[in-house]
């Protein structure tokens, strides 16, 4: 967020400098640039017009082009497809905001005096070959052994009529892909097809931790009442899954009652009453109101770096007897004891949080 500020701000302040051309302040900003590019072209320090030389290859279109093509097959050796597009619309819109729309304002002589225009010769120069009535161009091309045939930029061939088929190709792409990618839907989750989630068993849990980094506390079942079970990927709308941002697992009990647990970084509290918690280091929050089937009650759990918000949706979420009994079901484990056994169990050669 800061390096985008600064750039805001840095077009801001060329757009109100330069925008109404080499006039007022313009003039000041110039000639204080051309003083200090002339005093560094004087300067003769060993080692310094190879450091220089580095310096400008760098920022080439040579070494820009390479950096960017080696970012983009980096990401997709990693298969980093979000981030893969994030770096291509910023490729785009970077293109359209630079070239298109800023470029012709921003536009100013450099060096300082000195105009350059289509053709590479300076302003003054061209001027003073006109009052002359020479026309280079056309003393060069009689230099020529046989003029060159007029070339018609704006033409259709195979190649444009292919590169408009790509680009369009991919733009198409990047509209079906952008809503799978960027948005947090149930496609690009990973389905957990277990049948327990006990405090116990870590592997469901590593998944669940891992989905919020910054999350200290996991939720897991210490031991089902008699007639729940964990829902599995073929059984509803709501399996458990887990994704990056958020994971979720659903019990149910037959022809009563289902219970959505769900971890994520934050929660939203709207209309949520505190009561006691008897989790040490959290909060605990409750809400009733009616969900898809019918009554809903609601508890979330606040800790440090996440909430576990619980929904128990169905005919028993009225019943006091019955809602008590699903909201002793979570329990919870801490991201210490996780990383402990993940340690354990890889003989300390994975980390939960590399």
């Amino acid at each position: 967020m800061g390096w985008l500020t600064a750039a805001v701000v840095l077009v801001a302040l060329s757009l109100l400098v330069f925008g109404g051309g080499l006039r007022g302040p313009a003039v000041t900003v110039t000639v204080v640039d051309d003083a200090v590019v002339r005093w560094l072209g004087g300067l003769q320090l060993p080692g310094l017009l190879g450091t220089m030389r580095a310096v400008a290859a760098l920022g080439s279109w040579t070494a820009i082009n390479l950096l960017l093509w080696g970012l983009l097959l980096a990401l997709l050796v990693l298969r980093r497809v979000r981030h893969l597009l994030v770096v291509l619309v910023a490729w785009i819109l970077e293109g359209v905001v630079v070239q298109i729309l800023l470029a012709p304002l921003l536009r100013r002589p450099r060096p300082f005096g000195v105009e350059f225009r289509t053709e590479a010769l300076p302003s003054q120069l061209r001027r003073m070959l006109r009052e002359r009535g020479r026309d280079l161009h056309a003393e060069f091309l009689r230099l020529l052994p046989a003029r060159p045939r007029p070339i018609r930029i704006q033409r259709w061939s195979a190649r444009r009529i292919g590169l408009l088929v790509l680009v369009a190709s991919l733009t198409a792409l990047l509209a079906v892909l952008f809503p799978i990618v960027l948005v947090n839907n149930d496609q690009t989750t990973t389905l957990l097809n277990v049948s327990s989630l006990d405090c116990d068993q870590p592997e469901p849990l590593w998944l669940q931790a891992q989905s919020v980094p910054s999350a200290s506390l996991v939720p897991c079942v210490s031991s089902l009442p008699a007639g729940w079970r964990v829902v599995d990927a073929s059984e509803g709308p709501s399996p458990s899954a887990v994704r990056n941002g958020w994971s979720r697992f659903t019990l149910a009990k037959y022809l009563i009652g289902f219970l959505d647990v769900r971890l994520s970084a934050t929660c939203d509290l709207t209309g949520a009453t505190q009561r006691p918690s008897g989790q040490p280091g959290a909060q605990r929050y409750e809400r009733t109101g009616q969900g898809s089937s019918g009554p809903a009650a609601t508890w979330h759990t606040v800790f440090a770096g996440g909430c576990v918000t619980a929904q128990l949706d169905g005919i028993g979420a009225a019943d006091p007897a019955f809602a008590t009994e699903a909201s002793s079901i979570v329990d919870f484990t801490t991201r210490h004891a996780l990383q402990q056994a993940l340690e354990r169990r890889s003989g300390g050669r994975l980390q939960l949080d590399p």
